[in-house]
């Protein structure tokens, strides 16, 4: 199977189960593997654009609409490589996944 379809390549679209939309998930852990000119992502990788409304937020605060602002820890993505590391980080794939520290799964839709 190609490294194309295993990977996950930045910018790369993931959902969280409490967002109302997707966001986009970008490489910034490292500069050095890419794959067709997209960077690949690392578990350290969480910088992610916000999912819209939150659906947690949203209800604990009684139904007013809370935007989402995603609260990801390195290192806590499942679902990674392995053995394979860039510079001792394991790789994303495009089955791999995150808890956000309010409660959403994660996962990578693209």
């Amino acid at each position: 199977m190609s490294i194309t379809k295993l990977y996950a390549l930045s910018p790369c679209p993931v959902q969280c189960m409490a967002g109302s939309a997707p966001g986009v998930l970008t490489a910034t852990s490292q500069p050095i593997l890419s794959v067709n000119g997209q960077l690949v992502l690392t578990e350290m990788d969480t910088t992610v654009t916000p999912f819209g409304t939150c659906n947690i937020l949203t209800a604990a605060a009684s139904g007013v609409p809370v935007p989402c602002a995603p609260v990801l820890i390195p290192k806590t993505w499942t679902g990674t490589s392995d053995p394979e590391t860039i510079n001792s980080m394991k790789i994303l794939l495009k089955t791999s996944s995150i808890m956000c520290g309010i409660g959403g799964k994660i996962s990578i839709t693209g």
